[in-house]
């Protein structure tokens, strides 16, 4: 540990911000001040995205076209959300009173379209809490796999079958979860999956990701786009717009490319030591 990470003495917030990389520092200068200091900017600065999204999917077992990197998990959920058709006889959203504050508070501006919030009673951990729920009305249900307050896990893969049988979108937080204990995406089948570097991937602020399945790509249509929302961002045509044919349709307007390369530094060492150990 304390060859590959500057470790606090008697450190116990991993949890919360982990242990700096000891790589990071020069891997940003490398890869984010170097190409702003010779004006190779944008070039090389879209190596740190598509490292990033390379990293990411590796560590989840999908393919990079689905990974887009976030600045937050607030900001993925609610472009998820809008992403797709409300439909007013299906607009429940489903989740826990133990999921982390941010998702009810995202989930509480939605009432603003026409969602209904509804939480999991009982015992969260219990997949029949959920099936009491999760109904012809569910429009999105989502699943915190480790809670933040309690470290319980939860059902995540037979809750996103739930959904996906009752026609629900499925939505699985592993913010908590990732880097702490295995996440196996294509067995669950989620049709999103939100995370952050921040915590047990030691990656930093700032260097979330959204995973969008296959299936459910070709429905979305963000509404909050940028020019890296475009097929093709250095197009640079104001009256036209196409969404890029990937997850990066949600990833909007200018990006900040040093967070993600400070999670490239503590994603290459996952990459070199490997997430199961």
């Amino acid at each position: 540990m304390r060859e590959l990470f500057h470790v606090p003495d008697n450190y116990f917030l991993s949890h919360s911000v982990g242990c700096l990389p000891k790589r990071t520092q020069s891997l940003i200068e490398d890869s984010f001040f170097a190409p702003w200091k010779s004006g190779e900017n944008w070039s090389r600065w879209m190596n740190i995205v598509e490292d990033f999204r390379r990293y990411m999917a590796g560590l989840l077992g999908v393919t990079s076209d689905t990974i887009c990197p976030q600045t937050n998990i607030s900001s993925a959920l609610t472009k998820i959300i809008y992403s797709l058709p409300f439909d007013k006889a299906r607009n429940k959203i489903v989740l826990t009173r133990q999921d982390f504050p941010t998702i009810g508070f995202v989930a509480k501006q939605a009432e603003r379209a026409g969602y209904e919030i509804c939480f999991v009673g009982c015992d969260v951990t219990k997949i029949e809490s959920w099936a009491a729920v999760i109904d012809e009305r569910a429009a999105f249900v989502h699943v915190t796999h480790a809670l933040s307050n309690t470290s319980h896990i939860l059902p995540a893969q037979e809750i996103c079958a739930l959904a996906r049988k009752a026609g629900a979108v499925s939505i699985v937080d592993i913010a908590q979860s990732l880097g702490a204990v295995p996440v196996d995406i294509p067995a669950w089948q989620p049709d999103f999956v939100t995370g952050t570097g921040v915590k047990f991937l030691c990656a930093g602020p700032g260097a979330c990701f959204l995973y969008a399945s296959p299936e459910i790509l070709p429905r979305c249509a963000p509404i909050d786009v940028g020019w890296f929302s475009h097929e093709n961002p250095f197009e640079m045509d104001i009256e036209r717009f196409q969404y890029a044919p990937d997850a990066m349709r949600f990833f909007g307007g200018t990006p900040s490319p040093a967070p993600l390369a400070a999670a490239n530094a503590a994603l290459d060492v996952w990459s070199d030591i490997g997430i199961q150990a």
